[in-house]
């Protein structure tokens, strides 16, 4: 709304296009949040409690993170067969919405605490603290770079969020949120979304050697990762053929 009325409907277009792309993400990695709601769960009451919620948390962490990465990796030649010459300059925004994908998606998981603990209120503030930040942003920016600025807007309200949510929640549960492969995994999707704005040949070399690394990186958690996703894909298979 905000960017239609600042940049016109042709701008939202485009918006709109680099903002459905981080969303098809997020719709795959709800098989991971579905299943770490009923673990959650079952698991409140257990003495490991802490060290299992640490461990599924890490493998969350690790798929969004790979997510990104392979997503940042493909965009731009994606783009360039999956939209018309008029809407490829979506590729821009992509990289910043990403960065905000897995903060969204991460603070989602850490956001099941609140549920947990049957406190509605710190989801509500949460929430509230990102949507504030978000409509101050896209003032302030989209005024200033367009539809750059809705993009940055999204994805620093992403990270408020996430911000508040990991602080908050350590009296219910602490997560070791800053182990060092997730650092690292973050700062290589950093890395990927600054070269894609590249055009020299080293572009996609460049990207290609983040993505591997990225794998090396979380190479433990892969396997996990795989068993998980065969074994949901499976129970969905048999829900449908009942």
């Amino acid at each position: 709304m905000m960017l239609t009325m600042m940049c016109g409907a042709e701008a939202n277009g485009i918006f709109a296009i680099s903002y459905k792309i981080p969303t098809l993400l997020s719709s795959v990695t709800m098989v991971f949040t579905q299943a770490w709601s009923y673990s959650a769960l079952r698991a409140e009451n257990d003495a490991d409690r802490i060290a299992y919620n640490n461990q599924v948390f890490s493998k969350v962490v690790a798929f969004v993170i790979m997510a990104a990465s392979f997503l940042l990796l493909i965009i731009r030649p994606f783009l360039r067969i999956y939209v018309q010459n008029a809407y490829y300059d979506a590729w821009k925004y992509v990289p910043c919405l990403t960065i905000g994908f897995v903060f969204n998606t991460v603070s989602t998981f850490i956001g099941t605490s609140y549920h947990v603990n049957k406190d509605s209120k710190g989801v509500f503030r949460s929430a509230i603290c990102g949507a504030v930040v978000n409509v101050i942003l896209n003032i302030v920016l989209i005024h200033s770079i367009g539809i750059m600025g809705a993009a940055v807007a999204t994805a620093i309200s992403y990270i408020v969020v996430f911000a508040y949510r990991a602080i908050d929640t350590q009296k219910y549960l602490p997560l070791r949120i800053t182990q060092k492969k997730n650092i690292i995994g973050l700062l290589l999707v950093l890395l990927m979304s600054v070269s894609n704005f590249a055009n020299q040949p080293w572009r996609s070399l460049l990207l290609i050697s983040s993505f591997i690394m990225t794998l090396l990186v979380f190479r433990h958690d892969l396997n996990d990762i795989w068993s998980l996703l065969v074994k949901r894909f499976k129970k969905g298979t048999n829900k449908c053929n009942c």
